[in-house]
């Protein structure tokens, strides 16, 4: 009896958003496994988004060193050489590349449990252990090094989703994750 209030308790301390959060958790962690080709197909869509967006983002970059070069052309500001300006766009469109793929891969995975197409396919990463969203450093580790693993041993570290029971992959075992299907999905 002791026992029985202690517990009833501690369960009323937890908020309701914390108990919903740990549901979802327990509930994320009994869904099925995601197989390779859905995998494949979120990240096809992956690599479809993030064109468009890169080329989109591109193009801007291009008007906005053509503005540049045409402002530079007033009496009032010193004059800028086509090279110059090229240069200094292009450098900045890969500092902001390399930000836009952080963003997209790193930071939507870390807090909403996988990229925008993942998401839409129905896909979720999580931790294999408790169900929660995974933290910097281990998508840091998953996404980069272990992806770049996975490729150089000829994509088998990718392929191992068609032979393993559980469809893990390289990435998945070393940083204890699991794509998961929670829902609508084929």
């Amino acid at each position: 009896m002791g026992n029985d209030l202690k517990t009833l308790s501690h369960r009323r301390k937890r908020s309701v958003a914390t108990a919903l959060m740990e549901a979802e958790e327990d509930h994320l962690l009994d869904c099925p496994n995601a197989d390779f080709f859905i995998r494949f197909g979120a990240f096809l869509l992956d690599l479809i988004l993030m064109t468009l967006i890169l080329t989109g983002l591109e193009k801007l970059c291009s008007a906005a060193a053509n503005i540049a070069l045409t402002i530079s052309q007033e009496a009032w500001i010193p004059r800028l050489s086509h090279t110059h300006v090229t240069t200094a766009v292009r450098f900045g469109f890969q500092l902001l590349r390399i930000w836009l793929i952080y963003l997209y891969f790193l930071w939507t995975t870390m807090s909403y449990g996988g990229t925008p197409a993942k998401l839409l396919m129905g896909l979720r990463v999580i931790d294999i252990h408790n169900g929660k969203n995974l933290g910097l450093f281990r998508l840091l580790v998953r996404e980069i090094a272990m992806k770049m693993v996975g490729l150089l041993l000829f994509g088998l570290g990718f392929l191992m989703v068609f032979f393993r029971k559980d469809r893990r992959a390289l990435h998945d075992l070393v940083c204890h994750s699991v794509v998961k299907r929670v829902h609508g999905a084929i």
